[in-house]
């Protein structure tokens, strides 16, 4: 199998088709999942033999207008608005709806390096970027190049009066001593700062802000945990990160589906991951899709074109 992307996406489908080669244009992991990064099950961990921790993540809104902080805050209507409309310019649902303590299992810290060792990674690839780098007739490849990208490089007659939504997130990551432990996360939907989510996994703090806090200054939420002052001058800092397609829109899901599945039939791309498919999905639902991919690929083509059909 041929795979286009070495991020979490195509790595988790390298380590599902053992003996692929997957093809990446940067010179090293992108590794650009620098927001919080949680699973609704020990699936993953469990399929790979890496072991996954079990933990209780507890949720709440920080709301402060004005200086004056308001605790207790429910997702009510208009919270859940404001949120939407800071991290997307719209208004949708979004993961603030729902504050409730929930399981979740986190991965070790070199989850990433795990998954690269068990893959077959060409760095500094055109493939298939270059002129003459198209996509091989008759060959099944996995892509998780964004969907607006694809279909500009390749397919440009698909792409006609469909508008991709998109808003770039960056973030910050502080790492604290051993007497820091917690798996937590704070909403900030009100405008007095850019940071719009800051969770805790373990003893690391990740701040996500809606724009660049180089430029606009980094509220760090020390006094929001309730953590004292001095913790925060022992904690180091990683370098931020920026991604392009933080926050994406979803499209018309019947174009959306149409898109795909005319990679599938016509060309044998299967588009894999939240960017590739375009819609808001975790990796939990990244590793489903895999699955469904794998049956796909060994079906006959009819019967691939009703499971296509089929598909989310």
């Amino acid at each position: 199998m041929k795979i286009i992307g070495a991020g979490l996406s195509g790595l988790l489908a390298g380590c599902l088709f053992p003996g692929s080669t997957i093809y990446e244009k940067q010179s090293q992991l992108p590794n650009n999942h620098g927001a919080i990064l949680r699973f609704r099950s020990p699936k993953i961990g469990e399929a790979l033999g890496i072991p996954f921790k079990k933990v209780r993540v507890y949720k709440e809104i920080n709301y402060t207008v004005g200086g004056t902080y308001y605790n207790n805050i429910n997702p009510t209507p208009q919270i859940q608005n404001m949120y939407s409309f800071k991290v997307t310019g719209e208004y949708r649902s979004r993961s603030i709806g729902n504050i409730d303590p929930v399981d979740r299992w986190i991965a070790p810290d070199n989850f990433i390096d795990q998954l690269a060792e068990r893959c077959h990674i060409e760095y500094d690839s055109r493939f298939p970027y270059g002129e003459s780098g198209g996509v091989p007739a008759g060959h099944p490849v996995i892509s998780t190049i964004p969907m607006p990208v694809m279909l500009k490089l390749k397919f440009h007659s698909l792409a006609a009066n469909i508008e991709f939504k998109r808003r770039p997130i960056w973030t910050r990551t502080f790492t604290f001593n051993e007497t820091v432990d917690l798996y937590q996360t704070i909403y900030f939907p009100g405008n007095d700062t850019y940071l719009y989510r800051a969770s805790f996994t373990g003893n690391r703090l990740i701040c996500e802000y809606v724009r660049d806090p180089a430029e606009v200054g980094a509220m760090i939420p020390i006094k929001q945990f309730g953590l004292e002052s001095v913790i925060a001058h022992r904690a180091s800092e990683a370098p931020g990160t920026h991604q392009e397609y933080g926050k994406i829109i979803d499209i018309d899901s019947d174009i959306r589906k149409s898109i795909m599945r005319q990679l599938t039939v016509a060309h044998n791309i299967y588009s894999l991951g939240r960017f590739a498919t375009w819609r808001n999905i975790l990796l939990d639902d990244v590793w489903d899709d895999i699955h469904r991919i794998r049956e796909m690929t060994r079906m006959d083509s009819y019967s691939r074109d009703i499971a296509l059909s089929e598909g989310k």
